[in-house]
């Protein structure tokens, strides 16, 4: 089963149409990545992380997801690849990545619900987040800020009128 999500290379992604979940997560038999769709999704436990990924190039055509999930990708320095996404109409998960830098790649995001950001130890700003919008006036979600030490200014996020969770700590 795990094989036939098994991906050697983001660019033979193509265009979709947003339906459901993405999830961009290692595991030592997915020697790039593994994306599989919600209603398909599984988790592999004891998972080492990703050491091979850098970037996200090869999603280049995507532009709406249900979810996003990039967690735990050792070497991953940047989003590059995702500037074509404009919306998340769930949530935006970006979670131990410990090379990531910066949120470019995603500065072209302007609809998300619910935005978690955690354990990026060398994230240096959320610049990235600038022009991220709602479709409504809020949050519907959680806008959780966590364990991201080296990002000093919450300033990108002054858009932010109302969330349902707010959470912000060891930033």
């Amino acid at each position: 089963f795990k094989d036939e999500w098994c991906l050697t290379d983001l660019r033979s992604v193509g265009k979709g149409n947003g339906i459901g979940e993405i999830k961009i997560v290692p595991s030592e038999s997915y020697i790039d990545c593994a994306m599989y769709w919600y209603a398909k999704s599984f988790e592999i436990g004891g998972n080492p992380g990703n050491d091979q990924l850098v970037d996200l190039r090869g999603l280049d055509a995507l532009e709406d997801a249900g979810n996003l999930r990039i967690d735990d990708n050792l070497r991953l320095e940047s989003l590059r690849g995702l500037e074509q996404l404009r919306e998340v109409r769930g949530t935006l998960d970006v979670d131990n990545n410990i090379s990531l830098r910066s949120l470019d790649g995603l500065a072209n995001l302007d609809t998300v619900l619910s935005i978690e950001i955690r354990n990026n130890d060398i994230l240096e700003d959320l610049e990235g987040a600038a022009g991220w919008r709602p479709p409504v006036d809020q949050l519907t979600g959680t806008l959780s800020l966590r364990n991201n030490p080296q990002v000093l200014s919450l300033a990108p996020l002054s858009w932010v009128r109302e969330v349902d969770f707010l959470e912000i700590e060891n930033m």
